[in-house]
Order: C-alpha cells, then structure tokens, then sequence
C-alpha cells in the first residue's frame, strides 16, 4: 500500500504516515427521499457515512422483483448522509450519495 509522511499539525516535530489505497473507481450512487428522523435504514445509512463503513447490501428496487446491487467484491463507502431540506410547505427529503469502489452496480432480477 503506498504510503507518505507529512508533517504533523501545528509544526509538530514528529511526522504523520498517511495511506492511501489505490482502488479503481466504479462510479457514484445519489438518492433522495422523505425524512423520517425516526427511520432506522435512515439513522444506519448516517452511521456508516460517520464511521467510513463499507457497505456491501445496500438494494435499491426498480419494481418487485428487480434491484440493483454493488457486485461481488465491490462496496460503497457512503459520502453524503443527513442531508435535509424543510420546504415551508411540503414534507422533507433527505439526500444520500456515495462512491462504488472495486465493483460496478450489477441488476438482479428482471421484471416491470
């Protein structure tokens, strides 16, 4: 894994290692949807995004029984939680986004 040193904050004397992973870039993922500050799958997706989490079971449904999925082996580190919007006269959404990394988005399923 490649690595570079780079001074500490504030001048220190010691010098900090950072890694870097060099994963190939599988694209982005964006979705909005209704807030619901009471929603666990909403609170969960807040959490991996706060923690750098990768998540490898996230399906997003076309119809009943079609979805998309990361591939095998790929993940989605969520970079955009909580992002909310209070229209003075509507219900609130919520945005979501994040980066695919190693595998592309794959269908599972077909169907109308």
């Amino acid at each position: 894994m490649p690595t570079a040193k780079a001074p500490t904050a504030f001048q220190d004397t010691g010098m900090a290692v950072k890694e870097a992973v060099e994963l190939p870039d599988a694209g982005t993922l964006e979705f909005n949807g209704n807030w619901d500050p009471s929603d666990a799958v909403q609170q969960s997706l807040h959490t991996a995004c706060a923690g750098g989490t990768h998540l490898t079971n996230l399906y997003l449904y076309a119809n009943t029984s079609t979805f998309w999925r990361v591939g095998t082996g790929g993940y989605i580190i969520v970079t955009k939680s909580q992002a909310i919007t209070l229209p003075r006269n509507n219900f609130g959404t919520i945005s979501f986004a994040g980066d695919i990394s190693t595998a592309a988005m794959e269908q599972v399923g077909s169907g109308s």
